[in-house]
């Protein structure tokens, strides 16, 4: 089981790779909003079988850190 540290450097690691992502994805003009454009599709066709209860297939999609893991 991971450390609150360890914890910690695994969310600051996936905030700097997101971050270069959105800077790349940008710059590129292909810039996508995961909260304005993904997210509600994914609410609208896939978290209601895809909870941290039920995960539907080992897949969690109620919210993007979930989605990454």
């Amino acid at each position: 089981r991971a450390t609150a540290d360890e914890g910690r450097a695994v969310r600051d690691g996936i905030a700097a790779r997101d971050a270069e992502i959105e800077h790349v994805l940008r710059a590129g003009g292909r810039w996508v909003s995961f909260t304005h454009e993904i997210a509600p599709i994914l609410r609208a066709k896939c978290v209601a079988c895809h909870t941290p209860r039920e995960p539907g297939g080992g897949h969690v999609m109620t919210h993007y850190a979930a989605l990454l893991a």
